[in-house]
């Protein structure tokens, strides 16, 4: 019995390229920043520390897509540099991402666990010992620092002194004002060279999204009207490319559904909901938080809510107020939720807590 198969499609050539992983051969209108990375990472391509690099902008700006690109570029180029990715949401403490470290190393760690400074101290012997230089890249950084977790930015940050030079780190975050909340020590050593992201343009938006056409679907399923309202609502939802290519990929869905040999408009306005779990940043990381956490998540579904009236609807938890602020300053630090302080009359200034939008 045959499982595997080529698809007959008439509305894909390549599904693939539309999906959130996927790494095109080119990165449109982020020629600058690709340069500016390139230039930082350039010494470690000769076996020298590259410069550290602190990576900011909105959600579906091109931050976590330019970084592996331009890594793998290194990697090719070079056998010299190591590049490891690691996600912060799914490693949310400074003692896990270091032990990920070692493990992508293939280094052998005891059951009963070792000290941090113990794995530090066995990556840096690797490094001197096989002669490579290690290039860790730590995206969605505010999980660390909302888990008081940031033991781990120093000891990398300062790869120069702390590991003889053999270790650099790029830090990426939606956070602009990220280094204002870092300890001075860390962020004297990080910030050797700084990436900004803007949020696209619709006219960007819809060159981006023609190219991944071009990949994805074959010529005759596809429209430029299509790819325009694609562009165009991915640019409504803060211009986030990831919108942008989940409405085109499901909209294909759609249409192979359907039967139809072309992406319609129809299809486009059936995917524009299907389509935002996908790429919605609350539901992406809902399941990674803590049940206290999802509580206060599900409370402000249904729209703000200042501290004190969370404290009294989760009165069940018997949970302290200061714990409260705790996991909202958590929230907030993990781009979750944003806060303001306002006026309550009489009882004075309080926090209003919403969801990020």
């Amino acid at each position: 019995m045959k499982l595997f198969y080529e698809s007959d499609s008439s509305i894909f050539k390549n599904e693939n390229a539309l999906s959130l992983e996927y790494l095109p051969p080119e990165m449109p209108e982020r020629e600058t920043q690709l340069k500016e990375l390139a230039a930082a990472l350039n010494s470690s391509a000769k076996g020298k520390r590259g410069r550290n690099i602190l990576v900011t902008g909105p959600t579906g700006t091109g931050k976590t897509s330019c970084v592996k690109y331009v890594l793998n570029q290194l990697t090719e180029f070079s056998q010299t540099p190591i590049a490891i990715y690691i996600n912060c949401w799914n490693f949310t403490t400074s003692n896990a991402v270091l032990s990920e470290i070692a493990e992508r190393l293939k280094l052998p760690l005891p059951r009963r666990g070792i000290a941090f400074d113990e794995i530090f101290k066995r990556i840096k012997e690797y490094l001197t010992v096989s002669n490579k230089v290690l290039v860790v890249v730590l995206d969605e950084v505010d999980r660390l620092l909302a888990n008081n977790s940031t033991e781990i930015l120093y000891y990398l940050s300062r790869g120069d002194e702390l590991a003889s030079g053999k270790i650099s780190v790029i830090v990426v975050s939606n956070d602009d004002e990220l280094p204002a909340k870092l300890d001075d020590r860390i962020r004297s050593s990080l910030l050797e060279s700084r990436v900004k992201f803007e949020k696209y343009t619709a006219f960007q938006l819809k060159k981006i999204l023609s190219e991944r056409a071009k990949l994805a679907f074959f010529s005759s399923a596809i429209t430029e009207e299509v790819v325009a309202l694609c562009a165009a609502n991915a640019a409504k939802q803060g211009g986030d490319a990831r919108v942008g290519i989940s409405l085109l990929y499901q909209a294909g869905l759609n249409a192979e559904r359907e039967g139809s040999n072309k992406v319609l408009i129809k299809h486009i306005k059936l995917a524009l909901e299907e389509v935002k779990n996908e790429t919605d940043f609350i539901a992406r990381h809902f399941d990674s938080l803590s049940d206290t956490e999802k509580r206060i998540v599900n409370l402000l579904l249904t729209g703000p809510l200042t501290s004190g009236e969370i404290y009294e609807k989760l009165s069940d938890l018997g949970i302290s107020n200061r714990m409260l602020q705790f996991y909202i300053t958590k929230l907030e630090e993990s781009g979750m939720v944003t806060s303001q302080e306002i006026e309550v009359k009489p009882k004075g200034r309080t926090k209003l807590i919403s969801l990020r939008k």
